[in-house]
This record gives structure tokens, sequence and C-alpha cells, in this order.
């Protein structure tokens, strides 16, 4: 049975390089042939995903303790999806206007965001979900939020709500989303 379907998904990813060990918080964007390609998430939470000052006492505070902490990306990358360019974001990447600015000027038509907000409180979930708002408006392009536990949704580029999940809701949801070019 041949499949059209592209799957976008959040993934701890290590990587060696020159002997080195790197751990990235990063996104796996799996083709219908089986190909896939990765993102790697540009700004790191301090303290979450990274402690500063790595080779102090503060790495005993590190909730990622198993992996390490992780590196930050360094490309702006943007998927090609048949005929569109999508860009991923993780988490808090939405939260910079400099990265969704930058993705959206290296072609992305439609922003997905992939967040945990599980390890942040109940109110994050609705800021986060605000921040993916505005980028939508800002950037003029529809934005799709998928949580683990916080808040999904689709966001035109008006800023208008297309759908949202409540917050910890267990949902799948099937839409359209209009593409503006």
């Amino acid at each position: 049975m041949e499949n059209d379907s592209f799957l976008i998904l959040g993934i701890p990813e290590r990587k060696f390089i020159d002997g080195q060990h790197f751990s990235y918080n990063s996104v796996m964007v799996m083709y219908p042939n089986g190909d896939f390609s990765t993102y790697q998430k540009l700004f790191l939470v301090p303290f979450a995903e990274y402690v500063p000052f790595f080779k102090s006492w503060l790495t005993k505070i590190n909730q990622f303790d198993d992996m390490g902490s992780f590196t930050p990306g360094n490309e702006y990358k943007v998927f090609p999806i048949k005929d569109y360019k999508i860009a991923t974001l993780i988490c808090y990447d939405s939260s910079n206007p400099k990265i969704v600015k930058t993705m959206v000027q290296n072609g992305a038509d439609i922003l997905f965001i992939v967040t945990n907000d599980s390890y942040v409180g109940e109110f994050m979930p609705y800021q986060h979900f605000e921040l993916a708002k505005l980028r939508a408006i800002e950037q003029r392009i529809p934005v799709v939020q998928s949580a683990n536990n916080g808040i999904s949704g689709i966001i035109l580029p008006s800023g208008k709500v297309i759908y949202k999940s409540n917050l910890n809701e267990r949902v799948v949801h099937t839409e359209k989303i209009p593409i503006y070019e």
C-alpha cells in the first residue's frame, strides 16, 4: 500500500563529530519514501536543556543529565513538503522572532511548533500558545502547534484560531490549512 503521508516528530538526537559527542533537541521530518531530515533546536532554555557554566556544580540540576547538556543547532532549516516548504520549531524557539523571521525568509510557507510543556506549570502553555499566535500574525503564515501536554492548535496568518485543544487534552484533529502565497 502506497502512503503519501509525512510525519513530524520530536526526538533527542546524538551525533559524534570529530570524536566528540553532541546531544540535540531535534525534530525529524519523515518522508513517504522512508527518507528523513532533522532540525536541531536553536534557542535552548537554560537549566532545562543546558546548564550555563557546564563545568560547575550547576550540572547537578540539569533535568536531562542522562543525556548531558543539549547543544544548540546552527541551521535555520526549512523542509520541502510537496509544493511547499515548512519550518519546524521546538518549544520556545517560537518565542524568538528572529528565528521565525529567518525561517520565513528561507522560504517557509507554514510553521510547525512541537512542544513539551509538561515541565513549566499550568500558566506557561497558555503563554506559549499566545506566542504562536503572535508569530502567525507577525510573519503572515499559518502556524500549527502540537503539544504533548499543553495546548495544540491551528492559527491562521490573521491570528484567527481555527482549532485549539484544551490543556493536556489528547486528541487527533484533521484540518485543511490554507497556504497564502
